[in-house]
């Protein structure tokens, strides 16, 4: 009985070992523009150096390529919303011949902003330097 059972067992260990691995399910990666839709509060912004903080209001509302804010329920803008292919953390916001570029990260649901002004050059990074005249850096949570 014992040599028909390990002959047995060592074939079964070996198909087992042999056998390949299942396929890994694809995974479905969201665009940039997917994971910005929904609701925020600004919850910090820095302009010209100066520090604002937000604890109520600033809501800004994201859906498709639209983006709107209201501040204590009052309209502020609206823009069109554009995320140029092939350069990751850029994003666009045009109102009428206007172009704000921004350079982003997004974290989850924390959003970091920056821009140089509107039809300036696009930031090289998120970091301010002391050569910056006029610049824009603000915090974003989402709203849940």
């Amino acid at each position: 009985m014992r040599r028909l059972v390990l002959p047995l067992v060592i074939l079964a260990a070996s198909s087992s070992l042999g056998a390949p691995a299942p396929l890994p399910k694809p995974r479905q990666v969201k665009s940039d523009l997917a994971l910005l839709q929904g609701k925020w509060v600004i919850t910090s912004s820095v302009i010209r150096g100066r520090r604002y903080e937000f604890a109520e209001g600033g809501i800004v509302s994201i859906r498709s390529d639209t983006i709107q804010q209201t501040f204590r329920g009052c309209y502020v803008y609206e823009y069109r919303l554009h995320l140029p292919d092939g350069e990751r953390g850029a994003l666009d916001m045009f109102s009428g011949r206007s172009c704000s570029r921004y350079r982003y990260h997004l974290a989850g649901d924390v959003l970091i902003l920056r821009e140089l002004g509107q039809d300036e050059p696009r930031p090289t990074s998120l970091q301010a330097t002391r050569r910056d005249g006029y610049y824009v850096h603000e915090e974003w949570r989402r709203v849940r």
